[in-house]
């Protein structure tokens, strides 16, 4: 074989190799990316879904009934943080609602709060853990929209009374008193939630 024909073969051979070396390379980064975007999908909302179910433990409609009170169980399976919410969908037909809840949104932290007039406490085992009120206004909001991104309309408005940490596989209970001044505000049939606090995980 003359020098020509020994460096055409060596570049062939050296591109084979390189195909070789680069197929499980392409195949691992493509896996990489897919495990990046799977675990950033746990995080973020994507189109056409919400956060992962196991962040709410519970998650009841309210209806005038709770007016009475209302005292229910869940079991977190995950360790952490949570809220105690309020969950309002959107849009509200109800203007007065609407506004009283906007108002609460953007006035967190600072001026006069809206004041909701609800107490709440969180027991395990018939013990305290925690325990607040809606009448020292909401201490968050969380908007959950209709794509991934924080793109697209809203299609609820949560907000937020207080939270506790709780541990997983274990039975709490929530024990809820509104009073009268609370009926205008279940008109909008809103959900109470516990909601997790992902980057709280234990």
């Amino acid at each position: 074989m003359n020098a020509p024909q020994r460096q055409t073969a060596y570049w062939t051979l050296r591109g084979h190799v390189n195909r070789g070396v680069q197929t499980p390379t392409r195949g691992l980064l493509r896996v990489l990316v897919g495990v990046v975007l799977a675990v950033t999908c746990g995080c973020i909302d994507a189109p056409g879904s919400g956060s992962p179910a196991e962040w709410f433990p519970l998650k009841r409609a309210l209806t005038a009934d709770d007016l009475n009170g209302l005292r229910a169980s869940f079991t977190p399976t995950l360790s952490g943080d949570y809220s105690i919410a309020l969950s309002f969908r959107q849009p509200m037909p109800d203007i007065e609602v609407r506004d009283l809840v906007n108002r609460s949104a953007s006035s967190i932290g600072i001026g006069d709060p809206v004041r909701f007039d609800f107490d709440w406490r969180i027991l395990r085992d018939d013990k305290l853990v925690a325990g607040g009120t809606g009448r020292d206004g909401a201490t968050g909001v969380i908007d959950t929209r209709a794509e991934g991104l924080g793109a697209g309309s809203v299609k609820a408005r949560a907000l937020a009374f207080g939270k506790f940490v709780a541990e997983a596989n274990q039975i709490y209970t929530i024990e809820m008193q509104a009073r009268p001044e609370f009926a205008s505000v279940l008109r909008a049939s809103p959900d109470l939630e516990i909601r997790f606090e992902p980057t709280s995980r234990h």
